[in-house]
C-alpha cells in the first residue's frame, strides 16, 4: 500500500509489523518511528507520514514568435526524482502556442519541454502537469509579450532642441501612452540643421518683405496678410487680398504688381535657396550615424518602430529609414510624413493645401515635393500653414485627427502579416 503526503494517527501495521510499503524511490523529510524526522530510504519503512513527488513548473515569459525551454522538474521535498514519467500540457481553453514535452525526466529529474509562442499574438497561457502518485496537479503560466513599440520624432530644421521637445510632447498627447494595450516608448531624433546662425531663413524672407514695403512708401507696412500671399504665389490673383489692393490703386496698380512680382521672386529665392542647400547637402554623416546608432539598438530589441517626421526632418527620416533597412532588413518600421519638404517619402504622408512653405517649393517644379492631399481651413494662428503644432496638430482643425489616424495605421501595419 502507498500513502502520499498523508499523516497517520498511528503507524500502520501489517501482520503486527510496523511498515508502509511505497513505490517512491526515496523518502525525504518524513516522520518515522525509530528513524527520526529526516528519514531517508526505500522499500519498506515504518513511518507515520510519507510525502509523494511533486511536479514543479517554473513560469515562462517570452516574445511573440519565439521558442523557449519550459523548466519542469519532478522532485520530493526538493530532491529530484530521476527517470519518472509525467504529463505536461497547455490548458485546452487557452491554447495559442504549442508545447512539446518528453514522457520522462532525465537523471537530474528535469523534464525536457519546449514551448513555441504564437507568431504575433501576445497572450497568457496556463500550463499544467502531473505524474503517477503526485501529491497534486501542478500549474503555472506562460506569458507571451509583444515587441516594444517605439515612436520616433524627426523635427524640422531651424528648430531648437526645446522646440523639438515641444513638438514631441504634443505628439505624445495626441498618440497616447499605449497602442493596442501595449505601452509606447517615445524617442527624439533631433537634428540641428540651420541653427548655425543667429537668425533663420524665414527671418530673412520677412526682411525682404519689409524692405519692399519701404520701397512702396509704406503701402505694405504691417500688412502681413500680403506677405503670405507672396509666399503662396497668390499676389497676382484678382480675388486675393493683394489682388484687391492692386485693383484699388487704379493706374498705380500696374507698378505695384511689377514690384510685387519682383518681391515674390526674391522671396521665393530665399525659400528655395535654403531648401536647395539642404537637398544638395543631405544629412551629415554625424547626423546619420547618431540616428542610426539609436535605431539599430532599438532594432536589436525587436522593437516595432513608427517614425514621424515634420518638414525638412523628412530628409533625415528617409536617410535613417534606408540606412536601418540596409543593416536590419527584417526590422519592423513605418514612416509617417507630415508636411514633407522632400521629393520622396517612405510611407503615408499628410500635406495641407494651405502649406505656403511647401507650396513655394512646388512652384519651382512639380516633382520637387509631394502634392497636397489634405484640405484644411485657414487659421490666423499659423498663417504659413506649415507649423507642426499650430497647423497640423491644431485642435480646431481636422489635421490633428488625420495625423493620429496615420500613426495608428502605421502601428497596426507593423502587427499585420
Amino acid at each position: 500500500m502507498t500513502y502520499h503526503d498523508r499523516i497517520l494517527n498511528t503507524p500502520w501495521l501489517d501482520g503486527g509489523q510496523c511498515k508502509v510499503q511505497t513505490s517512491i524511490d526515496s523518502f525525504s523529510g518524513v516522520d518515522s518511528a525509530g528513524f527520526g524526522d529526516d528519514a531517508r530510504g526505500a522499500g519498506t519503512i515504518c513511518v507515520t507520514r510519507v510525502s509523494g513527488p511533486d511536479v514543479v513548473i517554473e513560469p515562462l515569459e517570452l516574445r511573440v514568435g519565439r521558442r523557449a525551454n519550459l523548466r519542469v522538474r519532478i522532485q520530493t521535498q526538493g530532491t529530484p526524482i530521476p527517470f519518472k514519467g509525467a504529463k505536461v500540457r497547455l490548458a485546452p481553453a487557452a491554447i495559442n502556442g504549442s508545447l512539446f514535452c518528453v514522457d520522462a525526466a532525465d537523471a537530474k529529474g528535469n523534464l525536457a519541454c519546449v514551448y513555441e509562442a504564437p507568431a504575433r499574438k501576445a497572450t497568457t497561457e496556463t500550463v499544467t502537469g502531473d505524474c503517477a502518485g503526485c501529491n497534486s496537479t501542478a500549474s503555472s503560466t506562460i506569458t507571451v509579450t509583444g515587441p516594444p513599440k517605439v515612436f520616433g520624432f524627426f523635427n524640422g530644421v531651424w528648430n531648437t532642441e526645446e522646440e523639438a521637445g515641444m513638438g514631441l510632447d504634443a505628439l505624445k498627447k495626441l498618440v497616447g501612452a499605449s497602442h493596442d494595450n501595449a505601452p509606447i516608448r517615445y524617442e527624439s531624433f533631433y537634428n540641428q540643421t540651420g541653427k548655425g546662425g543667429s537668425g533663420s531663413p524665414l527671418q530673412d524672407i520677412a526682411e525682404t518683405f519689409v524692405q519692399r514695403g519701404v520701397e512702396l512708401d509704406g503701402v505694405l507696412n504691417d500688412r502681413w496678410e500680403h506677405y503670405w500671399d507672396l509666399l503662396a504665389g497668390r499676389h497676382g490673383d484678382p480675388d486675393s487680398l493683394t489682388g484687391s489692393l492692386i485693383k484699388g490703386l487704379g493706374s498705380g496698380g500696374l507698378a505695384l504688381a511689377r514690384l510685387l512680382d519682383a518681391t515674390f521672386n526674391a522671396t521665393l529665392g530665399q525659400i528655395v535657396g535654403g531648401w536647395a542647400r539642404l537637398l544638395s547637402d543631405p544629412p551629415t554623416e554625424a547626423d546619420l550615424n547618431s540616428h542610426l546608432a539609436k535605431l539599430r539598438i532599438l532594432a536589436g530589441e525587436d522593437a516595432h518602430l513608427v517614425l514621424l517626421a515634420h518638414s525638412q526632418g523628412n530628409l533625415f527620416a528617409n536617410a535613417a529609414h534606408d540606412g536601418l533597412l540596409a543593416s536590419h532588413p527584417r526590422v519592423a518600421v513605418k514612416v509617417v510624413h507630415v508636411a514633407p519638404a522632400s521629393p520622396t517619402t517612405r510611407g503615408e504622408y499628410g500635406l495641407s493645401d494651405l502649406d505656403l512653405v511647401v507650396n513655394a517649393l512646388r512652384i519651382q517644379g512639380g516633382s520637387s515635393v509631394r502634392p497636397a492631399n489634405w484640405s484644411l481651413p485657414f487659421s490666423s494662428v499659423d498663417a504659413s500653414g506649415h507649423m507642426l503644432v499650430a497647423t497640423y496638430l491644431d485642435a480646431a482643425r481636422e489635421g490633428r485627427a488625420k495625423v493620429k489616424a496615420l500613426v495608428a495605421s502605421a502601428f497596426d501595419g507593423l502587427a499585420s502579416p
